[in-house]
């Protein structure tokens, strides 16, 4: 009666076990129908923007499809879900987003339909951004819930496993007494086998991922439930026919010389192949696979990238509709390097493709040396920079350039440039678009007063009216500056006044508390406390920073001759820097006297300093080198600020200039992190540009330059 009250504990405590195991492979299938959901919108809003960009119906297709099958995954989404009061309430949120998303993104393709190619509603658009912020936020909230819930069953398991094992022991110590020598082998055999097998079966059966076991003999042995939500297929099926029967034909070749090399032993890594689904389309997949020959067995995962190989068609589709446009269009990244030009750039610039693509745009484009006027570099910088800043289109004046002829002499053209900003879901930079036109021909016509021909009268009135057009985009632009100005200065107002009180709060109990208590506090209590006041005081300090980046950016500025030298030899007395009981080794170059913000100018040589000084804290003999150049191909002063200090992983070097982007712990060095990125505002706004470089333990050196002759920005 005894074992069999032990038996029953035991069935009890699977049959629980085996009901867990069923929740946890319940929780990641929301969990793949959340992430299913949110590449389906994508892949609609992916399609969107191609077709308003080309009117090409084919990039309607994928969201066509999309849209047949999104309420299907929804309803089945609401039935997984039915057990769970607040993802159901987050669930019907969710629809209601993902309806006014759908129907924004419909009225943008109707509208495009009906004649209206080139506008889009600004405030549709502000609208459709917001609302997939919305479905991204409330997609992240749910499966944050269900990796909670998953965390809190998959404890649940092991302790159930615990107890089941620790019942089992005491029964088997108190029935067997004795063998008990040979019992407790037998368990912790036993006990371990089990255990290895649970997890083999529990990774097995819930990731995501394509798991299988295959025979030599080109069969399925084994294969988890991702096969059958992927192809549709069941095991059963899947096993009955050879593996290469699934295969795309055109991949069969390929597959099955892949296979004969998994039987002699070697491995398979990254390999690619299409796998036929139950209703007659194929997915991708992406393998890695290796074989026991002894076994004569193969162990592969595969994984989904049907979206991928799509997104990378439709890149490569957009890529030469892009590059077969009439008109001149150059594609480069933040940092001005190339990634793209239509051929009719090509055409115009007297150059080829691959002597564009992956170069810097004034490495390839820069001013005539022999032009010591020329300011099209220089203008041309300025106006990419503040896109940059503002992330708005800005259109230049006409411009003078000399384009480089393949025998290296300069011919001179005239161009009507557009530079426009390419934002990204997350609402950040991920491309700059330069678009040009070719007005030699008029500004030539116009010097020589030939303005009585029809075909000239025609070309003035059209780009009156295009002047026209962007005055007025330009009057909306300026409008929307201004509120955006304004709300500024009410989150100014809120930080200075709202944030600061609670702050001198903290610190200020904090001490109190401490002088309270007295000597009843221990060691660790005070230890707390200090770490409060520290923590306060480190905030307040950040809000101030924030509140003078806030600042910078909106002030304005006023340009003046700045005398370089004067205004480092000032920082670096009123800085203290001797008194610190470190012997500063001061390299300072000559520097010039350039136009620029006086007191903006300041700030930027004071957070260079002040960081190389503290980089360089922990070096036996620091040295701080200053100096100049003179780039007259670029029309800039180049200025740098280098030290001998802890330098940093070149890797990173793109983070350094971010808002709280620190390549160090405050426990090495303090700050706030918010030095550098005012130094490129400020930079920018003066229409320069900023970099860096360094190495781990041998020192970094910060550069800034300034265009010759000042462009500000608003």
């Amino acid at each position: 009666m005894f074992l069999l009250a032990i038996g029953g504990t035991a069935w009890w405590g699977a049959v629980r076990m085996v009901n867990t195991f069923r929740w946890v492979d319940h929780t990641h299938e929301v969990l793949y129908q959340l992430e299913s959901t949110l590449v389906d919108m994508l892949n609609m809003q992916t399609a969107t923007r191609g077709y308003l960009l080309t009117g090409d119906e084919k990039f309607l297709e994928p969201y066509q499809a999309v849209s047949a099958q999104i309420g299907a995954n929804f309803d089945k989404l609401r039935t997984l879900l039915a057990d769970n009061p607040r993802q159901r309430e987050r669930m019907t949120r969710l629809d209601e987003s993902m309806q006014r998303l759908g129907d924004i993104m419909q009225a943008h393709i109707s509208r495009r339909r009906h004649g209206n190619p080139g506008t889009v509603d600004p405030v549709q658009l502000e609208l459709g951004n917001r609302t997939l912020v919305e479905v991204r936020t409330l997609i992240a909230e749910m499966e944050s819930e269900e990796r909670r819930l998953l965390a809190a069953r998959s404890a649940t398991v092991q302790e159930q496993q615990r107890r089941a094992l620790l019942g089992f022991g005491l029964g088997t110590v108190l029935a067997t007494g004795l063998i008990l020598a040979a019992g407790l082998v037998v368990r912790r055999d036993f006990r371990r086998r089990q255990q290895a097998e649970e997890e083999l079966d529990r990774f097995f059966s819930l990731t995501v991922d394509m798991m299988c076991l295959a025979s030599f003999d080109g069969y399925f042995r084994r294969l988890n439930p991702a096969w059958e939500r992927t192809l549709g297929y069941t095991k059963e099926e899947l096993c009955a026919r050879p593996f290469i029967d699934f295969v795309h034909p055109e991949d069969r070749e390929r597959t099955q010389a892949v296979a004969a090399g998994l039987t002699s032993g070697l491995d398979a890594l990254s390999f690619e192949n299409r796998y036929r689904c139950k209703d007659g389309s194929y997915r991708w997949l992406l393998w890695n696979a290796r074989s026991r020959v002894a076994e004569r067995t193969i162990y592969a995962s595969a994984h989904d990238i049907t979206d991928r190989k799509r997104m990378e068609e439709i890149h490569s589709h957009f890529r030469a509709l892009f590059e077969s446009l009439p008109g001149l269009y150059l594609v480069m990244t933040p940092d001005l390097k190339i990634v793209a030009a239509s051929d009719a750039y090509l055409k115009a610039t007297l150059t080829q493709r691959e002597q564009l693509v992956g170069r810097g745009l004034f490495e390839v484009f820069p001013d005539d040396p022999n032009d010591p006027a020329a300011t099209g570099v220089a203008n041309l910088r300025a106006s990419l920079n503040r896109v940059i800043q503002t992330l708005q289109p800005d259109t230049m004046a006409i411009q003078k350039y000399g384009v480089r002829r393949p025998d290296g002499f300069f011919e001179e053209r005239y161009w009507s440039p557009v530079n426009s900003p390419v934002i990204g879901a997350d609402r950040k930079l991920e491309y700059l678009v330069h678009r040009v036109e070719d007005v030699t021909d008029f500004v030539r016509q116009t010097h020589h007063r030939e303005s009585g021909e029809s075909g000239l009268r025609a070309r003035v009135e059209q780009m009156e009216a295009e002047v026209y057009l962007s005055a007025q985009k330009m009057q909306l632009a300026n409008q929307q500056l201004h509120a955006t100005n304004a709300e500024l200065e009410a989150f100014s107002y809120s930080v200075s006044h709202d944030l600061r009180a609670p702050l001198r709060h903290v610190d200020g109990f904090a001490g109190l508390l401490e002088k309270h208590a007295g000597a009843a506090l221990d060691e660790k209590s005070r230890r707390y406390l200090s770490t409060i006041s520290t923590a306060a005081r480190q905030m307040g300090r950040l809000i101030d920073d924030l509140l003078s980046f806030s600042r910078m950016g909106r002030a304005q500025m006023q340009l003046a001759e700045v005398d370089h030298a004067a205004l480092v030899a000032t920082i670096i007395r009123n800085g203290e820097y001797a008194k610190s009981g470190r012997a500063i080794d001061w390299r300072i170059g000559e520097l010039p006297r350039t136009r620029a913000d006086h007191a903006m100018i300041h700030q930027v040589w004071f957070n260079l300093i002040d960081n190389a000084v503290k980089y360089s804290g922990k070096v036996e003999q620091p040295v701080v080198e200053i100096g100049y150049r003179h780039d007259p191909a670029a029309g800039e002063h180049v200025f740098f600020v280098r030290d001998n200090g802890a330098g940093f992983d070149m890797r990173y070097a793109d983070k350094l200039f971010g808002v709280f982007q620190r390549l160090h712990g405050p426990s090495e060095f303090e700050g706030t992190g918010i030095g550098l990125a005012n130094v490129r505002r400020i930079v920018t706004r003066h229409g320069g540009r900023t970099w860096a470089e360094g190495q781990v333990g041998a020192g970094a050196t910060f550069s800034f330059a300034l265009p010759s002759t000042p462009a500000t920005s608003p």
